[in-house]
């Protein structure tokens, strides 16, 4: 699945009423909550303030509210352009000053698909990567001779140092773990300790 690297604004009209979306990224359903309010607050004065959310890593929790408009016909909709585009950890505010125009179900569903997927089409993605962080313990003279090589292949969180060994936390792309231990094994001739520390996702 992905998600969004910023806010995205869009304004569309027909007839008559003006549908403004804000589409967000949210983490959990409490910032979605907040982000929500603040949505309200920012256009306090218009009818309805529909929305669809996607919440967790793999999409897990969905929530959305059609606010006053016919049943199915907001909310949902919404929440269907989401999922249509995989994504997740978004929520998607469509909101709708009324024109005086009615636009009945159909319109209604129409229109906020297209409030929801015009936002999408403006977002810039980003994608899910794995982290694996672990701890090295190696003697100094071998960290010195590799540490160019640590550099350029991870990210080095931490470093302590004892009377013989040096101990170094580092982050990594899980895809390139496995072909980071072999090289380390090759240019360390096997000569470190190795202790996992954890592993986790998120969008980049």
């Amino acid at each position: 699945m992905e998600s969004i690297k910023k806010p995205v604004t869009d304004r569309f009209e027909i007839k008559r009423s003006t549908f403004i979306t804000e589409l967000r990224t949210v983490e959990d359903e409490q910032a979605m909550r907040e982000v929500l309010d603040d949505v309200r607050q920012t256009y306090s004065d218009a009818s309805h303030h529909c929305f669809g959310a996607v919440i967790g890593m793999e999409g897990e929790l969905e929530r959305f509210d059609d606010d006053g408009e016919p049943s199915q016909t907001a909310g949902m909709p919404i929440l269907q352009v989401l999922k249509k585009n995989n994504l997740t950890n978004v929520l998607c505010v469509v909101v709708r000053y009324y024109g005086g125009v009615k636009l009945g179900a159909g319109g209604l569903i129409r229109a906020y698909k297209k409030g929801a997927s015009n936002a999408v089409q403006k977002a810039e993605r980003t994608t899910k990567k794995t982290l694996k962080e672990f701890n090295i313990e190696l003697d100094f003279a071998t960290g010195g001779k590799i540490e160019t090589f640590l550099r350029q292949e991870a990210k080095i969180l931490d470093r302590h140092y004892g009377n013989e060994k040096m101990s170094l936390t580092l982050r990594i792309d899980e895809k390139a773990y496995e072909a980071f231990l072999e090289q380390l094994r090759e240019k360390t001739k096997g000569a470190f300790a190795l202790t996992p520390l954890k592993s986790y996702t998120v969008f980049v």
